[in-house]
């Protein structure tokens, strides 16, 4: 297996020690800032994490996706590498622009937003960071070890940062700011990284090769904003319903999910340049793969998950330092939304790798409706539990839609049936 998919696991192995650092410094600085600005304003941070999180969809525009694609295919030609690395970075800046103005506007004119006023405008170098760092470059060209350590030397920066400027709970406001550090050194050198080792030459893009990347991306920027939808805007939501304790005990249980989820997001990662390779020569050859990867994978996120409900109530306390039931409900019931999506990954990514966009453009949208509409009805009857619900019900039809879409209307990309074609020594 390591013979025949030697780069893939080494992109993986890189990929999983950055993802590490992401279980590692919530580990450490979670209790910290939970105990040091207390559960309200977490509460608010994890809401300012939410909007964050909004502005860096909106910068990605679904080039991790696209232009990713694109670099699996142009990896040969310079020419056509460093003209598509230029016009990606400037429309990516150009977005960046677009969203620090709408942070803006939104700290004037929005009460929810201008009481915490410097905890955006500090925060506004979080996204900045991720625009500037060309991580669709380095995964096109399955190369995700070049800035592992460099992200790793990030995030021990942040640790620093966050034990020496947050001391009291005033402080807050500073800790977007302090993650966007990280994320704009990250960025910058990232940049200059991939000029010289791969030699790319920067020109400033003419308007009509900016405009051309927003049409590939297009569809897959709906679908990102969709799929933001379904996993974010349940915290919005229960911001109308609940009081910033219970929105703080909802956004510590959502955290550990989400650390969770960065696991699949690392195989995802390093599977998706793979997948646009293969898919150029052929589907047997990429389902083969899946079969070889993704299986004993899959097993163990749904063993993990298992392990994280049954010591739940030992896991909160282990962060918070004191007992907290309705955190220790909301993590049992979400657990396994990690392990659902999980699923999905190979039907989802199988779609995109042969530019199957406009269907899981329309799952996620109907799903994004559906969840805003199950969860206005549930939280409203059972507060963050019935958030919790959503989220785990919303997952499960995502998934189960893709893979309809796929056999149904695709049949000849299929992943379940097996190919009566000669076999194909791979």
């Amino acid at each position: 297996m390591l013979g025949k998919d030697r780069r893939f696991y080494t992109n993986l192995l890189a990929l999983g020690l950055v993802q590490a650092t992401n279980f590692i410094i919530p580990l450490i600085t979670l209790p910290y800032l939970v105990r040091t600005i207390g559960i309200e304003k977490f509460g608010a941070v994890s809401y300012a994490l939410t909007i964050m999180a909004y502005i860096a969809i909106l910068i990605d525009y679904g080039f991790m996706m696209s232009a990713t694609r694109q670099v699996a295919i142009y990896r040969t030609d310079l020419v056509k590498l460093s003209a598509l690395f230029s016009t990606v970075t400037i429309a990516r800046m150009i977005l960046f622009f677009i969203g620090a103005l709408c942070l803006f506007f939104l700290t004037q004119f929005v009460p929810r937003f201008s009481g915490s006023k410097s905890l955006y405008l500090y925060g506004i170098v979080f996204p900045l960071g991720i625009a500037l760092m060309p991580t669709w470059l380095y995964q096109g060209l399955e190369q995700m070890r070049q800035i592992t350590y460099l992200n790793i030397v990030a995030k021990l920066i942040t640790i620093v940062l966050l034990f020496s400027v947050v001391n009291s709970p005033n402080d807050y406001k500073y800790i977007l700011g302090i993650y966007g550090i990280a994320n704009v050194v990250s960025g910058v050198y990232g940049l200059i990284m991939a000029v010289r080792r791969y030699k790319l030459t920067f020109d400033i893009p003419k308007s009509h090769e900016i405009i051309g990347q927003y049409k590939i991306g297009f569809n897959l920027f709906l679908t990102s904003v969709t799929v933001a939808l379904v996993n974010n805007v349940n915290l919005l939501i229960l911001a109308g319903y609940v009081d910033n304790h219970s929105l703080g005990n909802y956004g510590l249980a959502e955290k550990i999910i989400f650390a969770v989820w960065q696991v699949l997001a690392v195989f995802s990662t390093a599977i998706y340049p793979v997948l646009c390779r293969l898919a150029q020569e052929s589907h047997e050859l990429l389902r083969r793969f899946l079969i070889r990867t993704f299986v004993p994978f899959c097993g163990c996120v749904l063993a993990g998950c298992i392990g994280i409900c049954f010591f739940a109530e030992e896991i909160i306390y282990l962060i918070a330092k004191t007992s907290n039931l309705e955190a220790v409900n909301i993590l049992r019931i979400m657990i396994f939304v990690p392990f659902i999506v999980c699923l999905n990954i190979p039907t989802y990514q199988t779609q995109l790798a042969n530019s199957i966009t406009q269907e899981n453009t329309r799952i996620y949208g109907y799903a994004a409706v559906l969840n805003v509409i199950l969860c206005v009805t549930l939280v409203s009857i059972w507060g963050t539990v019935g958030a919790a619900i959503t989220m785990l019900i919303t997952q499960f039809i995502i998934t189960g839609s893709l893979y309809f879409v796929t056999e149904v209307k695709f049949p000849q990309y299929s992943l379940l049936r097996f190919h009566t074609s000669r076999e194909i020594n791979v």
